[in-house]
């Protein structure tokens, strides 16, 4: 934003007594090319143009204090053994059921997944319905 000074308010002098400027105080991390980190210019055009050469700046007063600093940390990202133990080495499949209300709440209440894998399972286990033993 912009911030119009006057002369007679401790503002900046760009000839006359009546002129004005526009400062503009630039955020923490960031100057012009000159290493300015405040623009001040008489006209909005003039400002806008240096705006257009501000960036990135790697002074002191920018850099923040080493408690701050990012640290590289040993800890997270990918570990062998992490996560969530498998259900099958080979993978599992993801099957949609269309339920009512009702059944919906009477499968969550039975142990939901859990608890129709374990009933699947036994019927495998007993020989009555296992799809690839019959191939």
């Amino acid at each position: 934003a912009f911030r119009r000074e006057g002369v007679s308010d401790g503002g900046y002098s760009f000839g006359g007594n009546d002129q004005r400027a526009y400062d503009i105080a630039l955020r923490g991390g960031w100057s012009t090319d000159e290493g300015q980190h405040t623009i001040i210019e008489p006209t909005i055009a003039r400002a806008i143009g240096e705006l257009r050469r501000v960036g990135p700046c790697d002074c002191p007063e920018c850099s923040p204090p080493p408690a701050l600093q990012p640290t590289i940390e040993k800890r997270g990202g990918a570990r062998e053994g992490a996560g969530r133990p498998k259900l099958d080495p080979y993978g599992t499949l993801t099957t949609t059921v269309r339920l009512t209300g009702e059944q919906r709440a009477t499968f969550e209440m039975l142990g939901g997944a859990k608890w129709l894998r374990e009933q699947l399972q036994s019927v495998i286990d007993s020989g009555r319905g296992s799809y690839y033993a019959r191939r």
